[in-house]
């Protein structure tokens, strides 16, 4: 190759490298970040904090269905092989004639995300756009439960824009941490789900009332059919979630276990 051609082929190679640095340059500038200003525009500026705040509001609100959701189905969102299926819904047998299949805290956290996971997006789509596009990727939600409250991360970039400027921004960098009973609930569950592997056909009541009185909860036992039992632990009040959490037992011999107390 004669050096004509070569500086031919370089001078080529710069006038790309150039455009492309041209083009990062442009981007990085009109594609900001939430902790960015959207606009210099006070009307524009305030009609995308708007947005953001929907979506925020979006975030919580769907966590606290999930929470809703999953307590009524004793800890799922994913229907369980062994369950009694309304249509519409479903609730989860933890005892069924010698079997045992209570799910664990960890499980019920993923079930929890893929709660959140599931419905959030049916919510960002109702959110009042005006003259703004959002699109996004996928969420991934991971929730961990705790003694007071459960904390969902969603890893959920959604991208705000209009004809001039466009602006990325992440819900994980925004938790939500929503008030909840559900640890609780799942603390007298499995009392009563151990309860039934040493004899499903006992449980301590005064056990159940003093868990009940201390953590503020109500606990019911109510014949679902002529075999099995309905667990129903149910939390009167309406700042945290979820308000209820039921489970089924389903015995050979009889439907509502006996109320023992421990004195006798």
């Amino acid at each position: 190759m004669n050096v004509k051609a070569q500086v031919t082929i370089f001078v080529i190679l710069a006038i790309v490298i150039i455009a492309a640095g041209g083009i990062a340059y442009y981007m990085e500038k009109n594609i900001g970040t939430s902790d960015a200003k959207f606009s210099t525009n006070l009307e524009i500026q305030a009609k995308y904090d708007k947005i953001t705040a929907q979506v925020y509001d979006c975030l919580e609100s769907t966590c606290q269905d999930a929470l809703d959701v999953v307590g009524l189905q004793g800890g799922y969102y994913e229907k369980p092989a062994d369950s009694y299926d309304f249509g519409w819904g479903f609730i989860p047998y933890y005892y069924n004639e010698g079997k045992f299949a209570m799910p664990t805290t960890s499980e019920m956290q993923k079930q929890l995300g893929l709660a959140v996971d599931e419905n959030i997006p049916y919510c960002i789509e109702d959110i009042d756009k005006g003259d703004f596009n959002l699109t996004y990727l996928a969420p991934k939600t991971k929730a961990e439960i705790k003694a007071e409250e459960v904390t969902f991360k969603t890893d959920f970039q959604i991208t705000v824009s209009d004809r001039q400027h466009a602006s990325k921004f992440q819900l994980k960098n925004h938790p939500a941490n929503i008030p909840s009973k559900i640890y609780d609930m799942i603390q007298i569950s499995d009392f009563i789900y151990q309860s039934h592997k040493e004899d499903p056909y006992m449980i301590s009541f005064s056990t159940l009332v003093d868990m009940g009185t201390e953590k503020n909860l109500f606990i019911d036992l109510t014949d679902f059919d002529k075999d099995s039992t309905l667990f129903v632990i149910t939390y009167n009040n309406t700042d945290k979630f979820p308000k209820t959490f039921e489970f089924l037992a389903k015995y050979k011999e009889r439907t509502v276990p006996e109320l023992i107390s421990p004195d006798l």
